[in-house]
């Protein structure tokens, strides 16, 4: 007899469900931020890196590693070479091990890594240790409106990094190693220490959660949607995976990253230095660039509850995209006629762009049935989003500083076109998509009961679920 069969009939209470669920959030959801925020730091750490102690220039990653104008552009643009040919891969390898196990493999692996960037000694060594942590970092995987208080703690996590640069940078000259060099040297021990606190506290699935009882696993479990993962499933399907290819939004939604994405990269890997020429010294550029990661965080909590709460998505985007479009054009057309802190005030428009990727991951998961093909949905659109890792560093050129308006404008561009991309893609799946609006209510439990009923479940307009023969 299964252990689903086992589970006790008896429908859980809306007060059972919201103790279990905090018992779950609290478990879960504090670690991830922490993971990802120290993965976010790792990957940010090389633009924090190529502005410290710049009033010392023997100091600087740029002499030291003797890079050429766009050397730097490159080397920021190779990590996502190998990422993206292993993020794939990688998703489908998690079917075949424990999350835990995974995940802290990923984590030393690549803060080991992080530290290795510390002997780098020129172009060649940068680079080739760079394409060494994009493979090691290969792998994401993500879930949706949780997703989004994740991401939004990450990144404002993250955003002390300029902080923790500002005073890394102090130890430059200690057992005579350059700022930039203990920068990646701590970064990459905290993540190796994170890696192996990770597989003691990361749970794996529901059903081996051992820090919930019996019938709390039987809540978390059948209050999943029909879409979500299962410890039972420990095969690749290939039908689910060439299913899932053939399906046009599948590649609307990696579309839609790409263009996200690009801009995205392109600004994190070079906001201190295009804070720092607008004319900041160096420790007072990695500082300011902190509110802006934060802003970050703020919108993606308050943007992405609101969409849930209404259960809408459309407006929602549009608020997510309108604002970045607009000041990558302000950046490009006014920037020369504005004082310094009135074109870092812009930076705080640009910044919100990145608040909409946890409505792309929930429209990705909830609207796919099977792991496999799940996996392959939870990879593909970051695997060609992240292309814009390795096409993004190369917008901001060294012939287009100290404004870069060239590369505000295609910034802006992409961010329009991304726009354009997710409101066909919101506007189809709505009208087609089985798991969605108040459809995406649907849990485990409800799915059962009716096919025990030989009934399927639909929606009113209010989104009440109404048993149909």
């Amino acid at each position: 007899m299964s252990a689903e069969a086992e589970f006790d009939s008896t429908p859980w209470t809306p007060e059972e469900e919201k103790a279990v669920m905090r018992k779950v959030n609290f478990r879960f959801v504090p670690w991830m931020i922490i993971c990802y925020g120290i993965l976010l730091l790792d990957r940010n750490s090389l633009a924090n890196a190529k502005i410290m102690n710049t009033e010392t220039p023997s100091q600087t990653l740029t002499v030291q590693l003797g890079l050429g104008n766009n050397d730097y552009n490159w080397a920021v643009s190779v990590f996502f070479v190998t990422f993206v040919i292993f993020e794939i891969p990688s998703n489908f390898l998690l079917t075949q091990f424990k999350p835990s196990m995974w995940i802290s493999r990923i984590m030393i692996s690549w803060g080991i890594c992080a530290g290795l960037l510390a002997a780098a000694q020129n172009m060649a060594s940068l680079c080739a240790i760079r394409m060494l942590l994009g493979l090691m970092e290969a792998y994401k995987y993500e879930v949706s409106s949780r997703f989004a208080f994740m991401y939004a703690g990450a990144f404002t996590l993250s955003s002390f990094g300029g902080l923790f640069a500002y005073a890394v940078a102090h130890l430059d000259g200690i057992r005579d190693l350059a700022g930039f060099r203990w920068l990646f040297i701590v970064e990459g021990l905290i993540s190796v220490v994170a890696g192996f606190l990770t597989y003691f506290i990361l749970p794996d699935y529901p059903q081996t959660a051992t820090f919930l009882t019996p019938r709390e696993r039987q809540i978390v479990i059948e209050r999943l949607p029909p879409t979500g993962p299962t410890i039972h499933a420990k095969t690749i399907v290939w039908g689910e995976v060439w299913d899932g290819l053939k399906d046009w939004r599948l590649h609307a939604i990696a579309l839609a990253c790409l263009l996200e994405f690009t801009p995205a990269y392109a600004f994190s890997a070079f906001s201190p230095t295009v804070i720092t020429l607008m004319g900041f010294q160096s420790t007072t550029a990695q500082l300011l660039s902190m509110a802006p990661t934060i802003c970050t965080g703020v919108f993606t909590l308050i943007i992405n509850w609101s969409s849930d709460y209404f259960q809408e998505k459309k407006y929602h985007a549009l608020a997510c995209g309108i604002p970045p479009a607009l000041g990558y054009f302000l950046l490009a057309t006014i920037q020369g006629r504005l004082s310094s802190y009135g074109r870092y005030a812009l930076l705080f428009l640009v910044s919100i762009e990145n608040t909409i990727v946890p409505m792309l991951v929930g429209y990705s998961s909830i609207t796919t049935k099977g792991m496999s093909k799940t996996a392959l949905r939870s990879a593909y659109p970051f695997a060609i989003g992240n292309l814009g890792g390795i096409i993004g560093p190369q917008i901001y050129r060294s012939d287009d500083a100290p404004l870069y308006t060239r590369g505000h404008f295609i910034n802006g561009t992409c961010i329009a076109l991304m726009i354009v991309t997710t409101m066909v893609l919101m506007l189809s799946i709505e009208r087609e998509g089985l798991y969605t609006g108040a459809k995406a209510n649907l849990t485990v439990r409800d799915v059962a009961d009716a096919e025990a009923l030989g009934v399927m479940l639909e929606h009113d307009d209010e989104g009440k679920k109404e048993a149909v023969v």
